[in-house]
C-alpha cells in the first residue's frame, strides 16, 4: 500500500545526524527517508514545512539529507504540496509552531511522524487521530509503513 506521510522537522535533523530524540545514535529517521523514496511513498508538506526542512538541513550542513529531499521534491509523484488547509476545531489547543504541521497531516490524512512525545500525547488526547483518520507515529513506528514495498 502507498502511504503518505507528514515528517517533523526534527525527524529531518535526525535523519541528517544519524541520532534519535535523546541524541543517540540511531539510523532510524534516514532509513524511513531512505524508505519512503525507495517504496514510492510520498511526503506532504506546505510552505511553513518545506522552510523549516532547509533550516534545519543548512544548519546541520547536510549533504546527503539534501540529497534525499530534492530527490523528493523534484519528483511530483512524490510529495503532496498543500498550499490551504482549512481551519480544524483543535486549532487553539495545538503549539502554534506545531500548528502547520498537524493541519497538513489531517488535511491530507497522512502518517505523522514526529519524535516529540509532547505533541503525540496532545494529539492523542485531543482524539485527533480518531476523528480525522490519521496515525501519528515515532519514527521506529513509522519504518514498517515506509519499508513496505508499494503494491
Amino acid at each position: 500500500m502507498k502511504h503518505t506521510f507528514v515528517l517533523d522537522e526534527c525527524v529531518i535533523l535526525f535523519a541528517q545526524n544519524f541520532t534519535n530524540e535523546h541524541g543517540n545514535e540511531d539510523f532510524t529517521s534516514s532509513t524511513l527517508m531512505h524508505s519512503i523514496i525507495v517504496n514510492c511513498h510520498k511526503i506532504a508538506i506546505n510552505e511553513y514545512l518545506a522552510k523549516k526542512y532547509f533550516e534545519k538541513i543548512e544548519a546541520a550542513k547536510g549533504l546527503h539529507i539534501i540529497r534525499l529531499i530534492n530527490h523528493l521534491l523534484r519528483n511530483i509523484d512524490k510529495y503532496i504540496f498543500l498550499t490551504f488547509a482549512p481551519d480544524f476545531p483543535f486549532e487553539r489547543e495545538i503549539p502554534v509552531d506545531d500548528l502547520p504541521i498537524v493541519k497538513t497531516a489531517v488535511h491530507t490524512q497522512a502518517l505523522f511522524v514526529t519524535a516529540d512525545g509532547k505533541l503525540r500525547r496532545k494529539i492523542e488526547e485531543l482524539e485527533i487521530p480518531r476523528k480525522y483518520n490519521i496515525k501519528v507515529l515515532d519514527p521506529k513506528e513509522a519504518l514498517p509503513y515506509a519499508q513496505a514495498a508499494n503494491q
